[in-house]
């Protein structure tokens, strides 16, 4: 539920790169809507989802993780590698690199946030609501933190989407955050309690960025089920993030999360 690409850094590429891109390649994923709250609370829905991924005392013998594998953009020839390195409670960093596109990079090691953009070799610290932000993001334990993360939170029915596989039924909860912003949309999925889908958005200089996250290829590794491919449609870019290694509470040095001096 981490947002894959930050605002600044999804600009900046989307500068960098001269990839032609069709507005067929994003399309409407909302097939059917309906009012039926009576199924489930949200209290139930977010319990379910902890249990569906293993449950709260599995989740919380789990205190690192690193995740590498691939990335590629839709329509286009760019492929790459994607490494993620995260650590409870409140550390993360994410490195893209793409050939011949340049790629980016990202961190929060528990107090500073940072943004690293090779195209133009510029390392930003990341501060006031951004450094908030990236707070939000890093929280290791944030799947059982549904609830306190948001101030107000709301079901809104049923909806079918579409998911790789076809439609698939979900309930749909919007919250907002504690740290401000705009609402955000869980889709968990009604017949495995899993959550498939996560719209959140981003504000840039020419306005907001919306953003869809689709979860796929959930796997139990040391007890807990993690999605191993992400497909992150952002502004007018499709991301796919395979994961092909996931490791569970590795040792990780806390300065891999600090933000990098540049040459």
């Amino acid at each position: 539920m981490k947002k894959a690409i930050s605002c600044a850094v999804f600009l900046a590429f989307l500068a960098f790169s001269t990839l032609p891109f069709n507005a067929r390649q994003n399309p409407p994923q909302i097939l059917a809507v309906r009012a039926d709250t009576t199924s489930a609370s949200i209290d139930e829905i977010f319990a379910r989802y902890v249990e569906a991924i293993g449950g709260k005392a599995a989740v919380e013998k789990i205190t690192s993780r690193v995740s590498k594998g691939t990335v590629e953009i839709v329509g286009g020839q760019e492929k790459g590698t994607v490494e993620v390195y995260e650590k409870a409670p409140h550390k993360l960093v994410q490195i893209v690199k793409i050939p011949g596109a340049g790629g980016w990079a990202w961190g929060f090691n528990g107090s500073i946030a940072w943004n690293f953009v090779p195209a133009t070799g510029k390392v930003e610290e990341t501060k006031g609501q951004g450094l908030i932000t990236a707070k939000f993001d890093a929280d290791f334990y944030q799947a059982l933190k549904l609830k306190e993360r948001y101030s107000k939170v709301t079901l809104n029915g049923v909806q079918k989407i579409q998911y790789r596989n076809g439609p698939r039924e979900t309930y749909v909860i919007q919250a907002t955050p504690i740290t401000g912003g705009d609402p955000e949309k869980f889709y968990f999925e009604t017949q495995s309690g899993l959550l498939i889908r996560h719209d959140t958005a981003d504000t840039s200089e020419d306005g907001k960025v919306p953003i869809r996250e689709f979860l796929l290829d959930y796997t139990e590794l040391d007890g807990i089920k993690v999605p191993f491919t992400r497909r992150v449609a952002q502004g007018p870019l499709i991301f796919i993030f395979r994961y092909t290694e996931i490791k569970q509470n590795v040792v990780i040095d806390d300065g891999r999360f600090n933000m990098p001096a540049v040459r």
